[in-house]
């Protein structure tokens, strides 16, 4: 029976390795997002009716578990109150993928114990590939983010060369797939990195945050701009952009700005309660197009996000979800900077490496939203839950 187990686990790890490195092709045509949503349900009712002392037990003892459960039970909320407020069933389902996701989480952390020996089989053929895909870069071969995501797994041992080694592909990922937000990225990832102490990333966290917020506050007259002519469902980005110097730099840049703009003030007070699901982000003009995606403006206002995984979810299930998330994440990088010399005397440093890559990618573009990246965020967080549950317990076998 353990021997089964351990090969329905290394398909599952499979799976979700072929889904985070080639979502182009294992997502878009064979949904393995919407898989490995459905494996965490399966392992969550199978441990429920198994190890139902040691889930209660987990559930009491491991305080990310309790946030992931905060955000399920909020999301499963708004699902049910969003039938009464959505403007159309498809799109309402499109956006439910926010909620069956976090299933994914489940299936990480249980099956974490099968990873390690899985990725010791897999690296060299890992590395070939995304070095392939480095060297002829393509779409249909890498997405430009997931390499980023998976280089600290190419590796085992901390050492200076091989967290040179990560940041040194990440850059050559940025020039070949054209991307300056791999860099921007791999900036935040490398400032964790070296940052001494939780406290330091604190400061810097605050630090940054109220420079942000200043120059929302600051370019408000600036931003206002949007709504001149022409007509454009996010707003006139380039009539912004012209009103000054330093909002002409980066037209992605700009675009974004507006639209968190427009979220964040339009939508309050609504949004400090969230919005809900199959509602639209901001007016549109039915059967209009009038921004450079695939879809007309309904579709991208339903469906897509505002290129900030966390306030895309914040505006739609409201202020609670920022401070669940707030707690996960204070877990997390408390115990990363606590326990860091532990976690790489037993090679588990990297994992953290790869959550913080995906979670940095999330501040600039669709994640939790987005059925190409959401397990990737669940998975990596089920593995260093699973982790620091683990190494706990190394502190309690040394104490």
């Amino acid at each position: 029976m353990k021997i089964r187990k351990e090969i329905f686990f290394y398909i599952f790890w499979a799976v979700f390795f072929l889904y985070g490195i080639d979502n182009q092709i294992f997502e878009r045509l064979f949904f393995f997002n919407e898989v490995l949503a459905l494996i965490g349900l399966v392992v969550v009712v199978h441990q429920l009716f198994t190890n139902h002392k040691n889930v209660v037990r987990l559930v009491q003892s491991q305080p990310i578990v309790i946030g992931v459960l905060g955000l399920l039970v909020l999301s499963v909320v708004h699902l049910i109150f969003s039938l009464g407020r959505m403007t159309n069933l498809y799109y309402y389902l499109r956006s439910s993928v926010i909620v069956y996701s976090i299933f994914t989480f489940f299936f990480a952390y249980f099956g974490y114990q099968y990873l390690p020996l899985f990725l010791s089989k897999i690296r060299y053929t890992m590395a070939a590939y995304l070095l392939f895909a480095l060297i002829y870069p393509s779409i249909y071969l890498l997405e430009r983010f997931m390499g980023a995501v998976f280089f600290p797994l190419l590796f085992k041992k901390y050492r200076w060369w091989s967290v040179s080694a990560i940041l040194s592909l990440s850059v050559m990922l940025s020039v070949q797939y054209e991307s300056l937000t791999v860099i921007m990225v791999m900036v935040i990832v490398l400032l964790v990195i070296v940052l001494p102490s939780y406290n330091w990333f604190k400061l810097f966290f605050f630090v940054g945050a109220g420079a942000i917020i200043f120059g929302l506050i600051y370019f408000t007259p600036n931003i206002e701009k949007y709504n001149e002519a022409p007509y454009s469902v996010i707003g006139n980005v380039k009539a912004v952009a012209e009103s000054h110097k330093i909002l002409n730099l980066d037209g992605n840049s700009t675009w974004r700005v507006v639209f968190w703009h427009r979220v964040i003030v339009e939508r309050f007070p609504e949004n400090l309660l969230g919005i809900g699901f199959g509602t639209p982000l901001l007016p549109f003009i039915k059967n209009l197009d009038t921004i450079e995606l695939e879809h007309d403006d309904e579709y991208d206002m339903h469906v897509s996000g505002v290129h900030n995984t966390y306030l895309t979810l914040g505006l739609r299930l409201g202020i609670l979800f920022f401070l669940i998330l707030g707690f996960i994440f204070h877990q997390v990088l408390k115990y990363y900077y606590k326990q860091k010399r532990l976690l790489i005397e037993h090679q588990q440093l990297f994992y953290f490496y790869s959550f913080f890559t995906v979670a940095a990618v999330g501040l600039f573009n669709l994640v939790l939203e987005s059925p190409t990246v959401a397990s990737l965020f669940w998975g990596f967080l089920g593995i260093i839950t699973a982790i620091i549950t683990k190494t706990r317990t190394y502190e309690e076998i040394s104490e």
